[in-house]
This record gives C-alpha cells, sequence and structure tokens, in this order.
C-alpha cells in the first residue's frame, strides 16, 4: 500500500501565549481522577464488547476447516451456508445462479450433462431429489470438506468448488490467488441411497 507522505493530519501544538503569571491548575482529587478513568475504561469495555459481539454474528468463527486443509475453506463453508439458505426458502432461481454449467447430474437413471439454467429448473426434483436436498438441508460446517477435487458435504451428494472466468489470468504464487474466484456447484450426486432420509427428515 502506498504511504501518503506531506503534512501530517495531525495538527500541531500552538505555543502558549506569554502572560505575565502562570495559568491556574484545576485541582481534582485522587477519588474524581479515579472515578473518572474508571467510567472512561468501562465505557471502552462496552464498546469492544458490542463491537465484537457484532463482529461475531456477521463472520461467526469457523471451526470446520482444518489448518493443513485448502484456503479457501472459509470460503467453501459461506458459500455452502448461502446453498442451504436458498433451499430453505426454496429459492430455486437462486440455486439455478449458484450452478456452474454444463454440469453432472442423473436423469432416469442416466448421467447427463444440465447445460443450461432453464433445463436445470424442468429437471429441477429429479437433480435434487429429497436424498440431495435432505443432505443439504441437514449439513452443518462441520461436515463440509474438500480435497483437489472441490469441496462437499457428508458423503457427496454434491460438489461445488471455486472457478475462475474462462481466458482469466491466473497466477497460484499470487497472493489473492484464494481469495479470487466464484464458487459453484459443479456435480450432484442424486439418484442415489442416503441415510439422512432415514432419520425422519423429508428433504423438502
Amino acid at each position: 500500500m502506498e504511504r501518503v507522505s506531506g503534512v501530517s493530519k495531525v495538527p500541531r501544538l500552538l505555543a502558549k501565549p506569554a502572560c505575565s503569571q502562570p495559568l491556574p491548575l484545576r485541582r481534582y482529587r485522587l477519588r474524581d481522577l479515579m472515578i473518572r478513568d474508571s467510567t472512561k475504561l468501562l465505557r471502552r469495555f462496552l464498546l469492544l464488547s458490542v463491537v465484537l459481539l457484532s463482529a461475531a454474528r456477521t463472520h461467526p468463527q469457523d471451526t470446520s476447516c482444518p489448518k493443513d486443509g485448502r484456503p479457501d475453506c472459509p470460503r467453501a463453508v459461506a458459500f455452502f451456508h448461502n446453498l442451504r439458505a436458498t433451499f430453505v426458502r426454496n429459492d430455486r432461481k437462486a440455486v439455478a445462479e449458484m450452478m456452474e454449467y454444463p454440469f453432472l447430474a442423473s436423469i432416469n437413471h442416466k448421467s447427463v450433462h444440465i447445460s443450461t439454467p432453464t433445463k436445470f429448473l424442468q429437471h429441477f426434483d429429479e437433480i435434487f431429489d429429497k436424498g440431495v436436498r435432505c443432505e443439504i438441508t441437514g449439513a452443518s460446517d462441520e461436515d463440509v470438506w474438500g480435497n483437489s477435487h472441490g469441496f462437499t458435504i457428508k458423503g457427496g451428494a454434491i460438489w461445488f468448488d471455486d472457478l475462475f472466468s474462462p481466458g482469466e489470468e491466473i497466477d497460484p504464487k499470487s497472493p489473492d490467488f484464494w481469495v479470487k474466484g466464484t464458487f459453484k456447484v459443479i456435480t450432484v450426486n442424486n439418484d442415489s441411497y442416503y441415510p439422512c432420509l432415514e432419520s425422519g427428515k423429508t428433504g423438502k
């Protein structure tokens, strides 16, 4: 970051005016000083507590990502939060925008590449069947894990990864390499058995 040089933003103290008599000093008793300082400390503590609590609610501490895992794991967990929320409110168009086209899914027990959002929405209930929806809505942060192929939840109902736009220059050594790109769902392993349904959940 470029440093700003020049005149300091902090104004210099003005020289004291010449006086024939010294200015009188305001006297405080020790108890008054202690009360004043204690009040300031209490106010600062309360303000800091509010700031920290707000930050914790806005950016919950991520405990699911291993220290030796992929550096973009926190972003993957955040993406899954958004994806899971779209299923909770049944926002199908929002889900369509979180898919990477084409992606692989099963239609009529055959592997098919879903190439457009329109085709995806036409087969939404087949692609995200009860088993897959149950896995998504019932998964927690600790169920998110990843490897060189991307990230998934539990037994692999869906896979999603951090993708770059076609033609975009990629430098793995760049400091911001792991914060660039956009997460998208790349595979849906539907038409499979998931024990989630046995727990009494319906995946609706």
